[in-house]
């Protein structure tokens, strides 16, 4: 028996990692990797853009860098590097952020079914802002400038998945729904 790989398997897989990741760190690791992603993100969207406007700008008739960009892999040209790089840029920050970030997560655990549900959600929620992210910097686009360009080839990946379309339509949802999340279950500890 084989399995039909597809965009939404692979959305599938993604959550189910997160959600599994993130109970094996606990509410205060998730939690961290929320405020690492939120610094992360916002970084790498100001430097990606910064770069993106530079090679485009200096060097967009450059045949040579063109052939350099299809000559490493990227056959998409500068459009195709300046997301890769994004995303990379990322996965890289969020990492250094989350593991050696000079900052520390003070949580009151709760007890029973209300800290698993919290960390589900915390965790359910992680894993769309990290994704529909990737798929906003594979597109193509930025948070700070508001720009969604697409390419032909991402197009069709956002046609053909139903999960693509949805993550990407409802980005800025994913972006906010673990900061309020956050802010919510925030204000119900210091509540008790």
């Amino acid at each position: 028996m084989f399995a039909n790989l597809s965009w939404d398997l692979f959305i599938f897989v993604f959550f189910a990692i997160v959600l599994a990741y993130s109970f094996i760190i606990g509410r205060k690791g998730t939690t961290k990797i929320i405020l690492s992603s939120y610094v992360a993100i916002l970084t790498t969207d100001g430097i990606g853009n910064g770069i993106g406007n530079f090679i485009s700008g200096q060097f967009a008739e450059s045949e040579a860098l063109k052939k350099s960009i299809a000559f490493i892999g990227f056959t998409g040209g500068i459009f195709q590097f300046t997301a890769f790089s994004k995303i990379a840029l990322l996965i890289a920050l969020i990492v250094v952020i989350a593991k050696w970030g000079s900052f520390d997560v003070e949580v009151q655990e709760s007890t029973g079914l209300s800290r698993f549900a919290l960390n589900a959600l915390l965790a359910f929620f992680s894993g769309g802002l990290i994704l529909s992210i990737i798929l906003v910097f594979a597109n193509g686009g930025s948070l700070i400038t508001g720009s969604s360009p697409a390419s032909a080839e991402f197009t069709q990946v956002y046609n053909q998945s139903r999960l693509i379309k949805f993550m990407l339509d409802w980005h800025n949802f994913w972006f906010a729904a673990p900061g309020a999340i956050f802010a919510i279950s925030s204000f119900l500890d210091k509540k008790d």
